[in-house]
């Protein structure tokens, strides 16, 4: 491996390597984190109140890390959907600006 293939280790000593804040969640991941299941996110996802995935194939979807836990900390915070609603369509919107 070189320099630019390295996996560094992530600062919070999880065991994945760490992209610098562009970290990817498989959907098993994301049910994982949120202690959704597949239907329960996906029913998220259509109401509006869950990004999302990024498609990077036609079967290969994931979500950005730093979405996922800013939906989460919405929630602990006691956010409405509406107001979780209104988060989704930034971070989606969001998205388009990345680069």
């Amino acid at each position: 491996m070189n320099a630019h293939t390295a996996p560094i280790d992530a600062p919070d000593g999880h065991d994945r390597p760490f992209l610098g804040g562009n970290a990817l969640m498989r959907p098993a991941d994301v049910q994982k984190a949120t202690g959704m299941g597949r239907s329960t996110l996906y029913a998220h996802i259509d109401r509006g109140t869950f990004t999302p995935p990024v498609k990077l194939g036609e079967r290969f979807a994931v979500w950005p890390q730093d979405e996922v836990e800013r939906i989460i900390n919405a929630r602990i915070a006691g956010y409405d959907d509406e107001a979780v609603r209104q988060l989704c369509t930034e971070l989606t919107e969001a998205r388009k600006s990345r680069i």
